[in-house]
C-alpha cells in the first residue's frame, strides 16, 4: 500500500505542484510524508478516525517518522465529519486505501462505506479549489482479477455526483490508471477543472516507457477505445445499460444504501446473512423453547416462556438495528466511540 500512495503521489506531480493538501485515513502517516517530499506542498492537514494511532505516532513511533511530519496538523475525526463540517479549501484531497474494510463470512457489516458515496464525491468537489484535485488509490479488483470492482465503482460514483453537480462533461474531469508495479492497483484522479489535453499527453508520455504491463492508462480524456471496463463505462452512450450488463454490480452507492463492497448481483451474503440468523434463532431461542413448552402443561407457564421467547427475539433484532445505527451516526457524529454511547 505504502508503495501504491507514493506512486501515486509520482503521478500526481503532473497536474499540480505545491497543493494545500487534506490526506483521509492518515495511517502510518506516509501519504503525508510523500505528498510534501514529492510534490512540495507547503501545509499537509491529516485526518486519522484512530485515536490510538494517532497518539503512537506523536509518541512511540514519532522517532521513525520524518521530522516535519511531527509539525503537520493531524486530526482526530471521521473523514467524512470532517469534510461536511469544515469550511477550508484544498488544492488536493488524497485517500489511499482510506476504510475499515475487513471481511466478516456472511455480514454487510463492514460492507457498509461512507467515504465513496455520491454525497461524499459532492462533499469532496465544494472543499476544492479551482485547480483542486481529488485521489483515489484502491484496488482494481476485490473479487475477480479479470473484473475490475472497487475502483470502477468509484468512478461510476464520481461520475453520478459530477453529473449531479451539473457538470457537463465528467468524462474531461477523471484520469484513471493502473499502477506500474502492482497490477491489480490503481489510481483515479478528479479534477475541478477539466483537464487540458496537453497536460494529459505529457503525462502518458512520461508515463508510456515504465510500462511494464499493458493497458496500464485505463482512461483519460480523448481516449476513443473501450478496451477496458474503465474506458468502456465512460465512453459507453447508455451508461445504465452498460452498468445492468456488466457481469458485478459496480453502480453508484449512496448514503442511503452504502454497501460500496457487495458486488454480488444475487446478493448472496444478504441470503446468507437472513439463514444465519435464522438458524441462530432456531437454534438457540425457538427449540429450547419448543421443547420446554412441551414438558410444561400449565396455561400460564406456556404463556410466560412464550412471551420470554419472543423478547429474547426481539432483542436479537434490536442489537442487530443497533449495530447499523451506530455505524451511520459515526459520519455525523465524527467518532464511533461516541456513536455507541449515544445509541
Amino acid at each position: 500500500v505504502n508503495h501504491v500512495s507514493k506512486a501515486g503521489v509520482i503521478t500526481l506531480w503532473h497536474f499540480t505542484t505545491r497543493p494545500r493538501a487534506l490526506v483521509i485515513g492518515v495511517g502510518g502517516g506516509g501519504d503525508m510524508i510523500h505528498i510534501e517530499k514529492e510534490l512540495g506542498a507547503p501545509e499537509v492537514v491529516g485526518v486519522e478516525i484512530n485515536p490510538d494511532l494517532v497518539h503512537a505516532m506523536r509518541g512511540a513511533l514519532g522517532r521513525y517518522l520524518a521530522p516535519t511530519l511531527k509539525e503537520q496538523e493531524i486530526v482526530i475525526a471521521d473523514g467524512r465529519t470532517y469534510v461536511r463540517m469544515s469550511d477550508e479549501q484544498f488544492d488536493l484531497i488524497f485517500l489511499s486505501f482510506a476504510d475499515l474494510f475487513i471481511y466478516f463470512p456472511s455480514s454487510l457489516v463492514q460492507m457498509e462505506n461512507y467515504l465513496y458515496t455520491t454525497e461524499a464525491m459532492v462533499d469532496y468537489w465544494e472543499r476544492l479549489t479551482p485547480r483542486g484535485l481529488i485521489f483515489f488509490g484502491y484496488h482494481l479488483s476485490l473479487k475477480r482479477p479479470a473484473q475490475p470492482d472497487a475502483l470502477l465503482r468509484i468512478l461510476t460514483t464520481v461520475h453520478a455526483a459530477l453529473r449531479g453537480l451539473g457538470v457537463a462533461r465528467p468524462e474531461d474531469h477523471v484520469v484513471v490508471q493502473r499502477d506500474p508495479l502492482h497490477p491489480r492497483k490503481g489510481f483515479l484522479i478528479v479534477s475541478k477543472r477539466p483537464l487540458e489535453r496537453q497536460v494529459v499527453r505529457r503525462y502518458l508520455t512520461e508515463y508510456r516507457h515504465r510500462d511494464r504491463y499493458p493497458n496500464t492508462f485505463l482512461y483519460y480524456p480523448g481516449k476513443r477505445k473501450g478496451d477496458n471496463p474503465f474506458a468502456a463505462y465512460m465512453l459507453a452512450s447508455s451508461r445504465d445499460r452498460w452498468l445492468d450488463r456488466y457481469p458485478l454490480d459496480v453502480s453508484p452507492v449512496t448514503d442511503d444504501r452504502p454497501f460500496f463492497f457487495d458486488f454480488d448481483r444475487s446478493h448472496v451474503v444478504i441470503g446468507d446473512q437472513l439463514l444465519r440468523f435464522g438458524q441462530l434463532a432456531l437454534g438457540l431461542v425457538v427449540v429450547p423453547a419448543f421443547l420446554l413448552l412441551l414438558g410444561y402443561r400449565s396455561l400460564r407457564q406456556r404463556v410466560v416462556l412464550a412471551v420470554g421467547t419472543a423478547g429474547i427475539l426481539v432483542t436479537i433484532g434490536h442489537a442487530l438495528l443497533e449495530a447499523e445505527l451506530i455505524k451511520a451516526l459515526g459520519v455525523y457524529i465524527g467518532s464511533p466511540i461516541h456513536s455507541l454511547s449515544l445509541v
